[in-house]
């Protein structure tokens, strides 16, 4: 959680920090066209069939998303996974203020899968998955909703 927290922090500037309205979060989202270059560029594995779909109400669904949002503190294994369950827009603090994240947790347990940090403080926004390099950098992986061609 700790990591989770300074990604957080690190990040906060490109955040928003107004709510947004649940229809221009929920919806299918896919890796910006930058973010398929960077994990092209890191040889770890290939996002091309990577999609994350927040449903209306409260479901949501991966497919070949990394397995950030499955392992604790944001260091990643290099595999890609799939999961299910519910998700929430929250709330969270930091030091420049509140911030929105979507949670995403398991829905049998309601044990946490992960956070996505929501970034820009206006439609269309960004979903941000933010893990440790094991290089001690932070990475970002940006997702964008289908159909918006608006990268960052």
């Amino acid at each position: 959680m700790g990591a989770v927290v300074l990604v957080m922090l690190l990040t906060a500037a490109c955040l928003t920090n107004r709510q947004p309205d649940e229809s221009e979060i929920s919806g299918r989202w896919e890796p910006t066209p930058e973010t398929l270059d960077l994990v092209k560029s890191l040889r770890q594995f290939s996002l091309s069939t990577s999609w994350i779909t927040l449903g209306p109400g409260d479901s949501f669904a991966t497919h070949d998303v990394p397995d950030t949002l499955q392992v604790s503190y944001n260091h990643p294994l290099g595999t890609l996974a799939s999961q299910s369950g519910y998700w929430k827009l929250e709330q969270r603090d930091s030091s420049n203020g509140k911030l929105w994240v979507v949670s995403l947790r398991e829905r049998d347990h309601g044990w946490s899968r992960g956070i996505l940090l929501v970034r820009n403080d206006r439609a269309p926004y960004l979903l941000v998955l933010a893990f440790d390099d094991h290089g001690g950098r932070y990475r970002e992986l940006v997702f964008r909703r289908a159909g918006s061609s608006r990268a960052s």
